[in-house]
């Protein structure tokens, strides 16, 4: 069955429970649901070991840049508000389509009473951040990624 994937991918429906899996992931298991800013909790910086599998790559940023692609090539990038996954990386965009996170940084600013993320889960490492302030995208949780 095709799908928004490509050949072989079942389609939106499965995309969207794999994203709900690495979402469920990065919070050890505790979905934290639907909540409104007043509900919202500020999750602390990652204070860990960033996973990077690759030895010749960059350690991930434990604050996101402006200009970062919200890509990763093979995998999940996506912007979640509320844990509604809003934006998800398309794979058959070129690297100039890809929107940067100051897009959705925009957003959040229009609409800031709200639990916006970005998540990152690409082969050998993944990463998620949370707005925490005007451009303050924190580093919340690392992981292996999925290879």
């Amino acid at each position: 069955m095709d799908g928004i994937l490509g050949e072989g991918f079942a389609g939106e429906e499965e995309v969207a429970e794999w994203v709900k899996h690495i979402i469920a992931e990065h919070h050890n298991g505790v979905s934290i649901g639907r909540r409104k800013m007043s509900d919202w909790e500020k999750l602390p910086p990652y204070e860990g070991r960033v996973h990077q599998g690759c030895l010749i790559c960059p350690i991930p940023p434990r604050k996101a840049k402006m200009n970062k692609r919200v890509a990763v090539g093979f995998g999940f990038a996506g912007i979640t508000k509320d844990e509604e996954v809003i934006y998800s990386e398309p794979h058959d965009a070129s690297w100039e389509e890809l929107p940067t996170l100051m897009k959705f940084e925009n957003m959040a600013r229009k609409d800031p009473d709200h639990d916006w993320r970005l998540i990152l889960d690409g082969p050998l490492h993944g990463e998620e951040y949370q707005r925490q302030g005007r451009n303050l995208w924190i580093m919340v949780s690392s992981n292996m990624g999925f290879a």
